[in-house]
């Protein structure tokens, strides 16, 4: 300004004002000022005020004679009174001279103060909206910040659902290895069922054998046979007694095919529990691609932010050189104000100031009402977006609470397999017993038989023997190939199954794959919000820079206005020095009244005037009090409106603060939703082979009681022959001794022996049988345990998830209080402190449900005791 002032001269003001009045235009110094592009406004009213006085006319000098006539004594007086009255003539002459320049004088400036106070307003109007446009950019940065907030939500939700994947497939590698350590378990008894099936067919082939001569021995003992038809008819009698235990058998027959239907009933009951897990696993792929839809619509909205941003910094750009430019001018105009104030006088200005302060005063409460009603809009919008937010936390809960409810069908479930296993095991325990106690009564017949055999002929019961041994043998040889089939289905169930897995954990890789690209690419989305946030936090500060230096400006103007009320006092002081002056002339005026009677007269009009100044004086002093007074009633209405804005802020942030927890509520329902959704597939896919092995376990416990009823019934047999023996034995003693008898003794004890082997076998392969059973069951009682162990370990995953998102919670209700005060600075911003306050949060919530966590390793363990 000082370059601009040293450029400007008298000269040019006078020749700007010359060409001006030439051109017939108003001259003032605003237009001189504009005219001449530069220098002070203050030096263009000085420079203007010398160019004025310069074209003034100056009032003629009295022309005094230089002598007087010679003569008589008379022309002395006429001369003295002709002097009085030019004398007098002049100075009325000159007063009104003065008197005009003075009121012309009054009117130009005047004129420059309403043109300078308009000017002064219309640059108010502007930094009034200089004002409104930052307050926006202030909320699009705040919006910002909330976008970024959402981001990093996002983010931390992608991350869950990451952590889940790999969860599920580590879930999915150990059902595979349980898998193939099945089908290798599978491929062992397979083989030796194919070794057993072999030993089998030798053992076939044999009997073949042995039967071709038992036939010939048939042959040789049906000319005994009628001999023996008299024992028949005493044998009906047993007979009866036997097919009473026959009808007892059938209804044990009958029984078991119950408990057959049952367990079929139970098989059907798992195959509606398992369509059901489908049914819920599709609903968890419908979900998925409703996820998926979400992200690529989240993906918009960024998109429409980032350009929302890219505006943002346009218009920070154009607010900067919009500041800078309103800077300059507020500079030039303070300038101009000062000087078109520093014309004015003390009651007007004091009056066009008040009516200034009130139209400020109505503006602010305008706009002090406008933000009152956006505070309203938001609120309602607040409160509806609060209701929704209410509305998915009760459908999230409703599904997490349905998630639960599955889980706990599962344990009970699960517990009910056990508790089926345990009853299986204790029936294998007791046919285990009875198979035993069978044993301890075939070895005890088998004595008594070696003992009575030596004096009984057995030809028919050994044929007999011999076509039911052979019968047990076909028997158990289809029993063979029905197990062999039975295992071979198995075997291409189980593989079936593992082809399944295989498929499912390649899409499952295909599908973690996926996911950790999204999480990548979220990550890098979230930074690159995250350097925009930063971006837009440097643009606020630098805008902050620049409204410091606008409030630093405006201090430096309202010092100029100190500086303007004191030069209008000094103006103040010289306008009653003026009065004095006229009070003075007044004096003069008042002892030259005995001049005449138009003296007086002028006295008169005067005392007239000066009764109309102080009247107008006194009705400007009203009006100053009157401003005074609507002033203060628009400051207290201001204060009040002031007031109901920063309680509506406070309670708007203390919704924000409430939504925030909500949706930190939504998200943490929704991470234990996604881990329970997870355990439910896991629990499933466990009860699917708990289910195939309890089917197994059943059958080879079917199998087991039917050899233990086939062994019970050879008991029963033995018995039978036993009896036959005795009571043939006592006939035998009461006829004496048979010449044939002695000679079939051998072949006898060759039968015998023959028994012994075979049922010495069958006890052999029923003891293997119960073995094997027993093996089974104690391998179903081992998966229980670990089914148990891995649903304790999910509970505990649960509680991991719950706290680490508890610990997140913290971390962003900090981080959010903390961003909101413009600290990029703090120490939160820091990875470190994160982690370190994430970890204690974590520790004092796994503490207050007994568990021990270490930040360091992240290993969380069971506190003992």
């Amino acid at each position: 300004m000082s370059k601009d002032a040293d450029l400007i001269t008298d000269e040019q003001v006078a020749a700007i004002a010359d060409r001006m009045v030439g051109e017939g235009r108003r001259v003032s110094p605003v237009t001189i000022w504009s005219e001449a592009r530069g220098g002070s406004l203050v030096a263009i009213v000085a420079a203007l005020e010398r160019w004025r006085e310069a074209r003034q006319p100056r009032t003629p000098d009295l022309q005094i004679p230089g002598g007087l006539p010679e003569g008589l004594a008379e022309t002395l007086m006429s001369a003295a009174g002709q002097i009085w009255t030019t004398s007098q003539g002049e100075a009325e002459k000159a007063f009104s001279q003065r008197l005009t320049a003075a009121s012309e004088h009054a009117d130009a400036a005047l004129a420059d103060r309403d043109e300078a106070l308009a000017e002064f307003q219309k640059l108010a109007d502007e930094i009034d909206a200089g004002r409104e446009r930052l307050a926006a950019l202030t909320e699009a940065l705040g919006a910002s910040e909330q976008t970024a907030a959402q981001l990093g939500a996002e983010l931390a939700t992608a991350t869950g659902r990451a952590d889940a994947a790999e969860t599920r497939i580590e879930e999915l590698t150990q059902q595979v290895s349980a898998a193939d350590a099945n089908l290798e378990t599978a491929q062992a008894s397979l083989e030796v069922e194919r070794q057993a099936r072999e030993e089998l067919a030798a053992t076939v082939s044999a009997r073949n054998d042995e039967i071709a001569q038992l036939t010939q021995q048939r042959d040789d003992s049906r000319q005994e046979a009628a001999t023996l038809s008299a024992e028949c008819q005493a044998k009906s009698d047993e007979v009866e007694k036997w097919s009473q235990a026959s009808s007892a058998l059938t209804l044990r027959a009958q029984t078991a095919e119950a408990r057959i239907e049952e367990l079929v009933q139970q098989a059907s009951v798992a195959d509606a529990t398992l369509e059901t897990t489908q049914a819920s696993l599709e609903d968890e792929r419908r979900a998925h691609e409703e996820l998926t839809a979400v992200v690529a619509s989240k993906d918009g909205e960024i998109a429409s932010l980032n350009q929302a941003l890219d505006g943002a910094r346009q218009e920070v750009a154009s607010l900067r050189a919009a500041g800078e430019a309103k800077s300059e001018e507020i500079d030039k105009w303070s300038q101009e104000a000062s000087a078109a104030t520093s014309r004015a006088q003390a009651a007007e200005a004091r009056v066009e100031e008040l009516v200034q302060r009130a139209s400020v005063a109505d503006a602010s409460l305008q706009a002090t009402q406008a933000s009152l009603e956006e505070e309203r809009k938001a609120r309602d919008e607040l409160a509806a977006l609060v209701a929704n937010r209410n509305d998915e936390v009760a459908r999230l809960a409703q599904d997490l609470d349905g998630a639960r409810q599955q889980v706990a069908t599962l344990d009970a479930a699960g517990q009910a397999k056990s508790e089926e296993v345990a009853r299986w095991s204790q029936e294998a325990g007791a046919a285990t017993s009875r198979a035993q106690a069978a044993e301890a009564r075939v070895e005890e017949l088998l004595r008594r038989a070696s003992v009575a055999d030596a004096s009984l002929q057995a030809t028919e019961a050994s044929l007999e023997e011999a076509r039911r041994a052979r019968e047990a043998s076909a028997l158990a040889l289809s029993e063979k190939n029905d197990e062999v089939a039975r295992l071979t289905q198995e075997r291409d169930d189980s593989q079936q199954q593992i082809a399944a897995l295989n498929d499912t954990g390649l899409a499952k890789s295909e599908e973690i794959s996926k996911w950790s690209q999204e999480a990548g690419a979220a990550t890098s989305r979230a930074q690159a919000a995250e350097a925009r946030v930063e971006e837009l936090l440097q643009r606020a500060s630098v805008e902050n820079a620049n409204l410091e230096t606008t409030r630093t400006s405006l201090e430096e103007e309202r010092k100029a206005r100190d500086e303007l009320a004191a030069l209008l006092s000094d103006k103040n002081d010289e306008i009653a020095r003026l009065t004095q002056e006229r009070d003075d002339s007044q004096q003069q005026i008042a002892t030259l009244r005995n001049t005449g009677e138009a003296k007086s007269e002028e006295v008169s009009k005067w005392s007239q005037e000066a009764g109309e100044a102080t009247s107008r004086a006194q009705a400007a002093e009203a009006q100053a009090n009157e401003s005074l007074t609507r002033l203060a009633a628009l400051q207290t209405e201001l204060d009040e409106a002031r007031q109901v804005l920063e309680t509506e802020r406070h309670a708007t942030a203390t919704r924000l603060d409430a939504e925030s927890d909500q949706l930190n509520e939504v998200q943490r329902i929704t991470q234990e939703l996604e881990a329970a959704r997870g355990q439910v597939g896991a629990l499933t896919e466990a009860k699917t082979s708990a289910s195939a092995e309890l089917a197994r376990v059943s059958q080879d416990a079917s199998a087991a009681k039917e050899r233990a009823d086939t062994a019970e019934r050879y008991a029963a047999q033995l018995a039978q022959r036993l009896a036959e023996l005795a009571e043939t034995a006592g006939q035998e003693g009461q006829r004496g001794q048979h010449p044939g008898t002695r000679a079939d003794e051998p072949e006898s004890a060759e039968q015998v022996a023959a028994l012994q082997r075979q049922i010495s076998a069958q006890a052999k392969a029923h003891e293997k049988a119960l073995s094997d059973l027993r093996t089974n069951a104690e391998q179903w009682v081992a998966h229980a345990r670990d089914l148990k162990q891995r649903l304790g370990q999910a509970g505990e995953k649960i509680l991991f998830i719950d706290a680490r998102s508890t610990g997140e919670v913290a971390l962003v209700r900090r981080l959010a209080s903390e961003l909101e005060r413009l600290k990029p600075d703090h120490e939160l911003i820091s990875r470190d402190a994160q982690q370190k306050l994430i970890g204690a949060t974590m520790s004092l919530q796994l503490a207050q449900k007994g568990y021990q966590y270490d930040p360091a390793t992240a290993v969380m363990s069971k506190i003992n005791g």
